[in-house]
């Protein structure tokens, strides 16, 4: 099984208040183009970590057998604090992992797949 972690939990501290996930892109909110990659590539199974806007964040992604949320209570320690937890939530079957942050809505389904058939 290959699965990704996308890492939703940040403060945003560059967006001036508004959490950059939430923010409009090319007609959608950046977190839907991030996770719409990887529902469409050949990832098997997600866990979306969140954080701050926990709820906000998890409105915006669909319900699906292959989604899994993980809440970050230490969020505001960083990025490493996400990437454990995200670790710790991944199915035993996993075999590889993305870590893939869910602030670049130009990354498409086409990079992971690529990504995979060089594994």
């Amino acid at each position: 099984m290959i699965a990704a972690i996308i890492l939703t939990a940040g403060l945003s501290s560059r967006t001036k208040g508004s959490n950059k996930l939430l923010l409009n892109y090319k007609g959608k909110k950046i977190i839907k183009h991030s996770v719409k990659s990887i529902l469409d590539s050949k990832i098997n199974h997600t866990v979306v970590v969140l954080g701050k806007n926990k709820t906000k964040i998890k409105k915006e992604i669909p319900k699906r057998k292959n989604i899994s949320f993980v809440y970050n209570a230490k969020y505001k320690q960083g990025m490493a604090s996400s990437i454990l937890v995200g670790i710790k939530s991944l199915p035993k079957q996993t075999k590889s992992f993305f870590i893939s942050l869910a602030d670049m809505p130009e990354i498409k389904s086409t990079h992971y797949n690529k990504m995979i058939s060089n594994e």
